[in-house]
């Protein structure tokens, strides 16, 4: 019984510790993409999805959300929306090239694995 304990609460703490990671690797490559924006002249960035390819978890698909400080002939904010491959730089994420937008996880997947 002792066994099975154990058994679970590793896998647990190993559950805990993946999730982390891909919450602050999740949180670095948004900062990058903001970054990024906000040096073009956007005002606001929103994360609509972080997706790490499956065959290289160095590599991501961000897509954000961009709103200018500008409004159209209604007076709605205008919004943008970009889609970046992302790479992991030591413990950073840089951009690597802009790309299509999507917040479909499997067509992300597909752009970092160089597919249209």
């Amino acid at each position: 019984m002792s066994s099975r304990f154990a058994l679970l609460t590793v896998c647990l703490f190993l559950a805990v510790v993946a999730s982390t990671s891909c919450s602050a690797d999740k949180k670095k490559a948004a900062q990058a993409a903001d970054t990024y924006l906000k040096n073009s002249g956007v005002k606001e960035t929103k994360l609509d999805l972080f997706c790490t390819s499956p065959n290289a978890s160095d590599k991501a698909y961000v897509a954000m959300t961009a709103t200018w400080g500008f409004s159209d002939k209604a007076g709605n904010p205008q919004k943008e929306f970009f889609g970046f491959i992302m790479q992991k730089d030591g413990d950073s994420w840089k951009i690597v090239q802009n790309t299509a937008y999507t917040d479909d996880k499997q067509k992300a997947i597909d752009y970092v694995s160089g597919g249209k």
